[in-house]
């Protein structure tokens, strides 16, 4: 149902999860099974099943997990008081168009979904606070990681030597072809990214990204000590996860997420 992270597991106040699409109630092949993509076209009774399934796992109230209907974009929203005490419908409109949340409230997770993009999960061990943040190739354009950690020096006064992060499942080089226009609107904003472009040798007009090593860059040039990036790849794991790539865009999603204890 869910995989953790090692590299959380000395903080006893937190955990950091992805799910996997076993064992939830979703019964279309493009879902199955365990979908808890809000904003996909699985049925609503069954997206919402496997939330609750998710937050009993947790320990929580399905009131108290977090994600938005994400746009690509490089927006952050801080989740506090003042959220918590919306109506469904109000924190809905509240959280539309944001691809990344911030929290220090205990009992409260901050997630995001994916299914091939990169989830960045950041975890400030002294101030205890938390991030989720869905880097999708737009998203890793406008360095949104780099933005939620801003947010989180900003508003809670953390500090980048505090900040351990997780660069989650995602779709590995191999199996990310993109355009050669991709590569060369990357190289513009940082030179060093393009040793993290491979090129595609059967056609001139392709290459491939390694997407989450140019995260783990930013992170990296952020000041951050503390980054790991999984070896999973949601294309080539179909066993366990979704894939917009392999499945088309109308697949299931994962959630990857934060919760302070």
């Amino acid at each position: 149902m869910i995989i953790t992270y090692s590299h959380f597991e000395p903080y006893k106040d937190i955990l950091g999860f992805t799910t996997t699409r076993a064992g939830g109630v979703s019964t279309d092949e493009r879902y199955s099974s365990f979908n808890v993509g809000v904003y996909t076209d699985d049925d609503q009774d069954n997206i919402r099943a496997n939330r609750e399934i998710l937050c009993k796992e947790l320990g929580i109230d399905k009131s108290r997990l977090f994600n938005a209907h994400q746009t690509h974009g490089d927006r952050i929203v801080c989740i506090d008081e003042d959220v918590l005490g919306k109506t469904e419908g109000e924190v809905r409109e509240q959280l539309d168009g944001c691809d990344g949340l911030v929290t220090s409230l205990r009992g409260v997770c901050v997630a995001v979904t994916t299914a091939d993009c990169v989830p960045v999960l950041l975890y400030d061990k002294k101030r205890r606070v938390v991030a989720a943040v869905h880097s999708g190739w737009r998203g890793t354009l406008l360095n949104i990681s780099s933005k939620a950690v801003a947010v989180m020096k900003e508003k809670y006064g953390c500090d980048v030597s505090d900040i351990v992060s997780v660069v989650g499942p995602c779709i590995s080089q191999n199996n990310y072809q993109v355009g050669v226009d991709m590569r060369e609107r990357f190289v513009e904003r940082n030179p060093s990214f393009a040793s993290f472009f491979a090129d595609d040798k059967s056609d001139s007009e392709k290459c491939f990204m390694n997407i989450r090593e140019i995260v783990r860059k930013e992170l990296e040039d952020e000041g951050l000590r503390e980054v790991f990036v999984s070896e999973h790849c949601t294309f080539r794991d179909a066993d366990l996860f979704f894939s917009a790539r392999r499945q088309g865009v109308d697949s299931g999603r994962m959630l990857s997420g934060l919760l302070i204890k």
